[in-house]
């Protein structure tokens, strides 16, 4: 095997693990919710409250971005040096 058939392997275990991650985090959030809108959204804003939101939604945010964009964009240019 290659370099890089090496590098597309293991980068396609990457996105396999970040996907199976991803599902599970999003998971845990929605067993959270009932709680989460008991204890955070109907309680009186604070700049806790926009913090926990902060903390708790952006890394989402971020983890499903370089799972997809940036994985995907980095798989698309090591197909084409394949080609």
């Amino acid at each position: 095997m290659s370099g890089l058939e090496e590098s597309l392997y293991a980068l396609n275990w990457n996105n396999n693990i970040s996907v199976a991650i991803i599902t599970l985090i999003s998971y845990e959030y929605m067993l959270q919710l009932e709680k989460e809108i008991t204890f955070v959204w109907e309680r009186q804003w604070s700049a806790m409250t926009y913090l926990y939101l902060v903390v708790r939604y952006f890394g989402i945010l971020v983890a499903m971005y370089v799972a997809l964009v940036v994985s995907s964009r980095w798989y698309i240019v090591c197909l084409t040096l394949t080609s």
